[in-house]
């Protein structure tokens, strides 16, 4: 019961000051931030992706759909317009 919790004791000597440069600060921060952001990009990045391929895949199946149609059905727009 007698230990108390400040602050002091979660943070690590060498963010409070001391003989730690604000470079060597500044590199052990972005060592504990750079798998999160780095990993939860990519993964957006992959989404985006994957949602593009997807988007050609669909846009192919439809042109294709259309150009099976026009064989069928021997209908030129050039026919229709003159």
């Amino acid at each position: 019961m007698g230990d108390v919790v400040s602050g002091k004791n979660l943070i690590p000597d060498n963010f409070l000051g001391g003989s730690v440069d604000l470079a060597t600060q500044i590199g052990m921060l972005w060592d504990l931030i750079k798998a999160p952001l780095i990993v939860s990009l990519l993964q957006f990045a992959v989404y985006v992706c994957l949602a593009m391929a997807v988007m050609l895949f669909v846009e192919r199946l439809c042109m294709g759909i259309v150009i099976i149609l026009v064989k069928l059905f021997r209908n030129k727009p050039e026919k229709r317009y003159n």
